[in-house]
């Protein structure tokens, strides 16, 4: 019986071992692809191959008829709706869900992972972002973790939302503050955008 035992705990060892082995090839695997999307592939060309490799091999869930811009970096659980212009070099983190026809404008920047600042160990939080149909965010911008971009909301060129935006306002600074309103009758469809070029 002890024997028997012995081999018992001698093979979980070795389980756990090949378990461990496992989980290190698929984090060096899944970190080589992320490497070469957003290193090499997004300075290609072509839109239709950067679609491509987000769609099939970093598993991204992009809607039909977006584009998305050259040296764009993308990393974490992203989602974009149907008809999204993501400029060139915008830098995206997830958490992050996206309606439709949303335009993220040349050098943004959405992050949904920071640190605590009184952590004495550094530690890093995450809070899923939110960016609801027909949003635009000017170039430059800045949007932190947590936020809720409503439907229709503009953040202006080089503004910093720390906070949720309302649907159809329009916010500009850092922080961003609330200056004016939109028209809530947009019917745009930035589907119509998509060079296979560039």
């Amino acid at each position: 019986m002890k024997k028997s035992i012995i081999k018992l705990l001698k093979f979980l060892c070795i389980y756990q071992n090949v378990k461990n082995v496992v989980d290190v090839v698929r984090k060096i695997y899944k970190s080589f692809f992320l490497y070469f999307y957003n290193y090499i592939m997004t300075y290609i060309p072509c839109v239709a191959l950067r679609l491509f490799y987000l769609r099939n091999i970093l598993h991204i869930k992009i809607g039909q008829d977006c584009h998305i811009g050259l040296g764009t970096y993308m990393l974490g659980e992203i989602s974009f709706g149907h008809g999204c212009v993501v400029g060139t070099r915008c830098h995206i983190v997830g958490p992050l869900l996206v309606g439709d026809n949303v335009a993220i404008i040349a050098h943004t920047y959405i992050f949904g992972t920071s640190h605590y600042k009184d952590s004495p160990t550094f530690e890093p939080f995450e809070r899923r972002e939110v960016i609801d149909s027909y949003a635009w965010l000017g170039a430059r911008s800045m949007v932190l973790p947590g936020c809720h971009i409503g439907e229709g909301a503009i953040l202006g060129a080089a503004s910093v939302a720390t906070k949720d935006l309302p649907p159809f306002s329009v916010a500009v600074g850092s922080p961003a503050r609330v200056v004016a309103k939109r028209s809530s009758q947009l019917e745009y469809n930035l589907s119509e955008y998509n060079p296979f070029f560039v």
